[in-house]
């Protein structure tokens, strides 16, 4: 770390006497302290070659520090950050005070990460104030301004940090993962900056242009960030990206003269006012000495002896959920702080009122294992340890019942705090899990002044309970944390050295692991059973954390901590379920167990073995679980549904599975419910018809038509004869019903008959559903605008373009009024737009536009893999190849075919999607071979009578074409033909029976069969028009 004048001829102008302000620029992460102020192109580093140092007098520092530190796996953390600013402070005003220009004016211009290290600077710098380290002070003192360009003083988005920008890591390092956005390190720097920033003039600056990064684009600082609405603070957005927001190639740059200006003001300025400000430093400096010393000519007082005397309380009661791990190492310093706070302890004591000690602190920093071995270790100064729940107020009124219980006071929650209040023997309550911002805590303090209370929260506003003191508990101290994994993986082997190769193996994972105790915890079990060792350990680590941080549900750093380490053993168990069924089994128990509260677990589960499973009379179970070998568990568990109520509660669990994209499982149940409700209901009654419902759009998600198709067939033969009335059935013509459910069902049979090809029957259906439901629900309900959007993407593919506008317009309008703009339904609504467009090959920016955002959206809130999210890769890639860049197209969709083959399998109508429209792409960009191999293996699985067949089929004509196979794309082509001619696929004035004829005719005409080319043009006259590339579109 270095400071590096780049002012020219500095011996003449950096004199004291003449020299009116020091500017010291610091760059940014994977950033050069040179090359970042320098221009690419020419070679300008602008504050040496372009600023007017001697006019302006100034002199101009480049400060230099390894940020490869920071950003290295294994190495940076929140704490280094500290480190940093204390060595840009040291080293600053050791080049100032030997130069003897202390108390001139700073100005600081930072790029990006480099802000918020002269942030903190600037804040360690304001409390060095004591004697022998007051000149560290003389930085704070001497700042007048701060220009930040890019700096990220709200923290950066998740999806930024996950741009493959940075090739030599698998993931990002603990420190970068601070950085994101609501990171308590970027809430701490700036919590202590803000009530230091009306001291300073600063300059926000912002780029607004996208960063290309690995392919993708993306402002790697967005406004909101780089320029937050502060009062009294300067901003401006710079036409560039991120990077070029620092370097300017001549004086003319537009960016360049709003620096210079600003600079130029900042310089002329500053000096009146930093005199000012040093003599008032002076004056403090000197009254804050005469303090010192009348506080060292006063008489001391003589110290208390600390209260050591144990407690004659026996221990009567102990009711805590369980004991602490065996590895619980650290926290000493505290528990000593706690003990201290809470005395004197002894029956009899009085007080004003019980102590309350809060500590607060992310989930996983160890708050109720502290807890947990504080109340072990204090047990025998109190004649009762308690322990409440306060997760929710249910909960924790549930817990103070079971107290009142256990004592025969009774089983109600104002029992248990009577029974606390009144009792004369000093007591410790612990209050668990208190992380609500809307509860009120104080419903769980008992009255009376004998009691000692700890509560636990990760809400750290909840401290203004407290009465004696109060924690933050974040990671561990890293020597705690070292040796805390190592205990935890190693529990038989004596304790690590510092300097042995295991303890420094230790100290790299505990840093990126955040020095979080329930994350190490979980690591050093993974480490213990061998699923990785501990040399493995962290580069395995930080490929699953990367995948996981791409979670929509993953927020923060200390999230994706704690949720990567329970990942990796349980991947290891999926992984064996394929060969295991234990191991299959303990995946469905691990999923079950995500719907029940950890105190809810049925203790009963973990008795129950196999053994005693296999003995029972199955026969008695319904048939509807005997079926589902996944679900074996659930029968183990006794949620087996002999009633409707519990067939209910089953159903609720498939819905679960519906919402978050798990068809198949989701199906699974729906089937089980369906049979059940109709061995003991009938077929005809409504929750059966409403479950099949369900069935129904599950088997059209996971792509299987013909199963969608014939339960809502069914449906609607159901709903024909079992009218709700008799009014029902006096109308006319009485074979058309006329009401809402058959209405309804109608709309899903035209989804399900659109999906299917058959795109004449989907707009009557349609048609038919649209107009029924605006009539009996008004054209604003949610039923009646999903008809319309049924109806809407029907017109796209039979070519009414010009309806379907009309019907999204409407719907987008109603639903994002209702909605929002990034509702499911609204999404939906809005891509199909996009399609529509695209279709009419009109306004492709637009298109492009409406398909992209959505996708963004889809991958932000669902996540990358799921198969909406994958859809709209697929429409987005269609979009691109409309627009003449079909490559990009070849590139996005080859990266998901992995991810559809993982997700949906090869044979999935999804699968066939995206690969009907990679062989598009290929098409377009004149990779004939690739969309030969592509579309021979493709067209085998599509139905021949399908709409889509006919296209890809017309592709791969072509193809053979460019390939110069001519006999048997004859062959394909004539086939193909007489599909259309005698299925009716499609009509003879279709485009696409106009693309195939003319196809054929071109063939005949290259082989020289001109009679068969006549014959074809008086069969079809449309073959005799020119055939080209233009008119096709697989």
């Amino acid at each position: 770390m270095v400071i590096i004048d780049l002012t020219p001829d500095s011996d003449d102008a950096t004199r004291s006497e003449t020299l009116q302000a020091d500017i010291v620029a610091v760059h940014g992460l994977f950033e050069d302290e040179l090359e970042t102020w320098t221009h690419p192109r020419t070679r300008q580093l602008w504050l040496r070659d372009l600023f007017p140092h001697r006019r302006l007098r100034t002199r101009v520092f480049a400060y230099a520090y390894r940020s490869d530190i920071l950003t290295s796996p294994g190495q940076g953390n929140s704490d280094s950050l500290l480190a940093h600013a204390t060595n840009l402070v040291a080293e600053l005003c050791a080049e100032r005070q030997l130069t003897e220009t202390s108390e001139n004016p700073i100005i600081f211009v930072c790029h990006g990460f480099g802000g918020l290290l002269v942030k903190r600077a600037l804040v360690y710098s304001c409390s060095k104030s004591g004697k022998g380290v007051e000149h560290l002070r003389s930085i704070f003192d001497s700042t007048f301004g701060i220009i930040f360009f890019g700096t990220p003083h709200n923290g950066i988005e998740k999806e930024t940090l996950l741009l493959p920008r940075y090739g030599h890591t698998p993931s990002p390092s603990q420190f970068m993962l601070n950085l994101l956005k609501g990171s308590e390190m970027i809430q701490e720097i700036q919590d202590q900056f803000v009530p230091l920033s009306k001291r300073f003039s600063i300059y926000n600056i912002w780029e607004q242009l996208e960063s290309t990064i690995g392919g993708g684009q993306a402002h790697i600082v967005d406004e909101s960030s780089a320029a937050p609405p502060w009062d009294n603070v300067e901003r401006c957005g710079l036409m560039s990206d991120h990077s070029g927001m620092v370097n300017f190639k001549s004086p003319a740059d537009p960016g360049y003269r709003v620096i210079l200006e600003a600079l130029t003001r900042y310089i002329r300025l500053s000096p009146s006012l930093i005199r000012s400000r040093w003599e008032n430093a002076r004056k403090s400096i000197e009254i804050e000495r005469q303090r010192e010393v009348d506080d060292l000519l006063q008489p001391r007082l003589q110290q208390l002896p600390a209260h050591n005397t144990a407690s004659a309380n026996k221990n009567e009661w102990f009711v805590v959920p369980h004991a602490s791990t065996n590895y619980f190492t650290g926290r000493a310093m505290q528990a000593r702080v706690v003990k201290e706070k809470f005395r004197p302890i002894s029956t009899g004591f009085t007080a004003e009122k019980y102590r309350i000690f809060v500590i607060h602190g992310l989930g996983g920093s160890g708050k109720t294992q502290f807890c947990l071995r504080y109340a072990e270790q204090n047990r025998s100064y109190y004649w009762g340890v308690f322990w409440i729940d306060a997760s929710n107020e249910e909960v924790g009124e549930s817990g103070f019942a079971a107290l009142g219980e256990a004592a025969g006071k009774g089983s109600s929650f104002t029992a248990g705090m009577h029974w606390l209040s009144t009792s004369s023997k000093p007591w410790l309550l612990i209050i668990d899990n208190a992380d609500d911002p809307d509860m009120d805590i104080s419903r769980f303090l008992p009255a009376g002044s004998i009691g000692h209370i700890l509560i636990t929260t990760r809400n750290p506003a909840a401290i203004s309970y407290s009465t004696t003191g109060s924690f933050r508990f974040h990671g561990m101290d890293p020597e705690e944390a070292a040796t805390l994994l190592l205990k935890a993986a190693y529990p038989d082997t004596v304790s690590e050295r510092p300097e042995s190769q295991n303890h420094r193996l230790a100290e790299a994972i505990s840093s990126e692991l955040g020095y979080l105790a329930l994350a190490l915890a979980h690591a050093g079990a993974t480490i213990r059973r061998n699923i990785y060792t501990l040399e493995k350990y962290l580069h395995y680590y930080l490929g699953y954390r990367k995948r996981i941080l791409s979670y929509p549900k993953v927020k923060s750093a200390d999230d994706a901590n704690i949720v990567t380490t329970w990942e990796i053993p349980f991947r290891k168990i999926v992984d064996r379920g394929s060969i295991s069924v234990e191991h299959k089994d303990a995946v469905d128990l691990v999923h079950i167990f995500a719907f029940l509260h950890f105190e809810c677990i049925p203790e009963r589960l973990f008795r129950i073995s196999q053994h005693e499973m296999d003995k029972n009379d199955l026969a008695s179970f319904p048939d509807i679980l005997l079926v589902q070998s996944t679900w074996i568990w659930i029968r183990r568990i006794g949620l087996l549904f002999t009633t409707l109520e519990r067939a209910t509660e089953i159903e609720r669990f498939a819905s679960v599975y519906a919402e978050n994209g798990m068809w198949k499982q989701a199906c699974a149940l729906q089937r089980s419910v369906v049979e059940f409700r109709m061995k003991h209901l009938g077929r005809r009654h409504e929750s059966v018809l409403q479950a099949k419902r369900s069935l129904a759009l599950s088997h059209w998600n996971l792509f299987d038509v013909r199963a969608a198709g014939e339960i809502q067939f069914q449906i609607l033969k159901t709903r024909w004869w079992s009218r709700p009335s008799v009014a029902a059935w006096m109308i006319w013509p009485p074979w058309k019903p006329d009401y809402i459910l058959y209405y309804q069902t109608l709309d899903d049979l035209t989804l399900t008959l659109w999906l299917a090809g058959k795109r004449d029957k989907s707009k009557y259906t349609g048609e038919r559903a649209v107009q029924g439901l605006t009539k009996h629900l008004g054209p604003t309900d949610p039923r009646s605008l999903n008809a319309m959007f049924n109806l809407a993407r029907t017109y796209i593919h039979i070519g009414e373009q010009e309806r379907a506008q009309q019907l999204l317009g409407y719907v987008i309008k109603v639903r994002k009024l209702f909605f929002g703009m990034n509702h499911p339904d609204t999404l939906m609504a809005r891509n199909e737009l996009g399609m529509s467009l695209c279709s009419r090959k009109q306004h492709m920016a637009v298109a492009e536009t409406l398909v992209t955002n959505v996708l963004k959206v889809r991958k932000r809130i669902l996540g990358e893999e799921h198969a909406y999210t994958l859809w709209s890769v697929n429409d987005l890639s269609k979009v691109l190849c409309g627009r003449g860049r079909a490559q990009e197209a070849v590139v996005m969709l080859e990266e998901i075919v992995p991810v559809v083959t993982r997700t949906l399998g090869d044979s999935h109508v999804g699968m066939l999607m995206t690969r009907s429209n990679l062989a598009r792409a290929y098409f377009l960009s004149g990779r004939w071979s690739d969309a030969e191999e592509t579309l021979r293996k493709l067209l085998p699985l599509i139905p021949p009578d399908h709409p889509d067949s006919i296209h890809n089929m017309c592709g791969y004509v072509h193809v053979l074409i460019e390939l110069g196979d001519f006999e048997q794309a004859e062959n394909k082509c004539v086939k193909l033909l007489d599909t259309i001619t005698t299925s009716r696929v499609l009509t003879l004035d279709h485009p696409g029976t106009a693309t195939v004829a003319q196809q054929l005719a071109h063939i005949y005409r290259a082989r020289g069969k001109s009679h068969e080319e006549a014959s074809l043009i008086r069969r079809l006259p449309i073959a005799g028009m020119p055939y080209t590339i233009k008119h096709l579109d697989i």
